[in-house]
């Protein structure tokens, strides 16, 4: 038998924080009812699709401009260009959250 060392205690904590969450939503749902709607279902759809492009974008970013930038331009420049990609693909997927963003980027 080995020992984990660091990753013992990354699992233990994991293991704790999904243990906390089981009880608190099984709490909140004895409170107020069925959590995890068709709606909300939808929208983690969009988010997790949109964060999938995104991390897909920043692999092939990040590693195709190796030899072309210096280390910390490269990373600034994948992290901006990475947030604006996410921002657009949620307006392209019509998250209703970065529709709100817009509007009060225009009224401020």
């Amino acid at each position: 038998m080995f020992h984990l060392k660091v990753g013992g205690l990354a699992l233990a904590s994991s293991l704790a924080a999904g243990f906390n969450f089981s009880l608190l939503y099984y709490n909140l749902t004895k409170k107020i009812g069925q959590i995890f709607t068709r709606d909300i279902f939808i929208y983690l759809l969009k988010i997790a699709t949109a964060g999938l492009v995104m991390v897909i974008f920043v692999f092939a970013f990040f590693y195709r401009t190796a030899f072309y930038f210096n280390p910390i331009p490269r990373l600034l420049l994948t992290i901006i260009l990475a947030g604006l990609l996410y921002f657009g693909v949620c307006l392209l997927l019509r998250v209703k959250e970065t529709r709100s963003l817009v509007r009060w980027i225009k009224r401020s």
